[in-house]
């Protein structure tokens, strides 16, 4: 299986041994009161030769779904091994977008509000992902023109002409947000991209502003 990058542990390639069988979990003893056994299908799969450095991957998998087969297996662990960008897009929605202090009423309020801040959400972990695979690519494959000019002006940079390359654009936006960009960091992270899309977005709103109005000389 390939895993992605958790932290400071890059993505690699392993070879996992797998087991699974049939699990009963006895209910816990409770004076008055009486509670049904769990039965459920439980996974193994542990690395057996990491690499040298590397901490072995070992999984115990409680699941209600099937574990008859390696077909049915192979699936359940693939969604865990997303457990991390789970966890990561979350953090970006709840520390980034800070959907939780929001403190919307009703439903008509809360519902559109979350599904703006899942997309904002998305957007900047989409963002990071693509620039670390595809840096060359140009930069308004997800960014708009307004947004890379502004990033220029924020830096006190000459606007270029044509768009820069995504990694550059990434660049610029999460030193914006506090990425140092020394020679042994490893590249920008969506928390560091967020807080400077942030001020990104400030300044677009400007220069539309200033697009829209005469100011007098």
């Amino acid at each position: 299986m390939t895993f992605p990058a958790k932290g400071e542990q890059e993505a690699r390639t392993a070879i996992l041994q797998v087991r699974a069988t049939r699990a009963t979990l006895k209910a816990p003893a409770r004076a008055g009161v009486r509670r049904d056994d769990l039965d459920i299908n439980a996974i193994l799969a542990r690395e057996e030769n990491p690499p040298v450095g590397q901490r072995p991957i070992a999984w115990m998998l409680l699941t209600a779904l099937p574990v008859d087969t390696i077909k049915a297996v192979v699936p359940i662990l693939e969604w865990y091994s997303c457990r991390w960008e789970i966890e990561v897009f979350f953090k970006v929605l709840k520390s980034g977008c800070r959907v939780e202090p929001l403190q919307l009423e009703t439903t008509d309020r809360r519902d559109p509000g979350l599904a703006l801040y899942l997309i904002i959400a998305w957007r900047i972990l989409f963002a990071t992902h693509l620039g670390r695979e595809e840096p060359h690519q140009s930069c308004e494959i997800v960014f708009t023109r307004d947004e890379w000019q502004a990033a220029h002006l924020l830096h006190d940079l000459p606007v270029p002409t044509s768009p820069p390359s995504l990694g550059e654009m990434l660049n610029l936006v999460a030193r914006l947000g506090g990425y140092l960009n020394r020679s042994l960091d490893g590249p920008p992270g969506p928390q560091t991209i967020w807080k400077g899309l942030r001020r990104v977005r400030e300044a677009v709103w400007l220069l539309q502003v200033l697009k829209r109005t005469s100011i007098p000389q």
